[in-house]
């Protein structure tokens, strides 16, 4: 019974990492709030990770900022 249980919480453990989310593969629409309280609307691309980097830009001609 305990390998199954271990089975199962490592098996949902990965497949917990695999989801697919929208935001890290595309920009999507979003707003940043920056530390003086202004909003700025934008496309955000951001993959939820401790380590990674997030991306901003106004519309779709502009080139990403990190």
């Amino acid at each position: 019974m305990k390998h199954l249980l271990t089975l199962f919480l490592a098996l949902n453990y990965i497949f917990s990492f695999g989801q697919d989310y929208s935001f890290a593969k595309e920009f999507t629409k979003g707003s940043l709030t920056l530390k003086d309280s202004s909003i700025v609307d934008g496309e955000l691309k951001w993959f939820p990770s401790q380590t990674s980097d997030l991306k901003f830009r106004k519309n779709e001609k502009e080139k990403p900022v990190k």
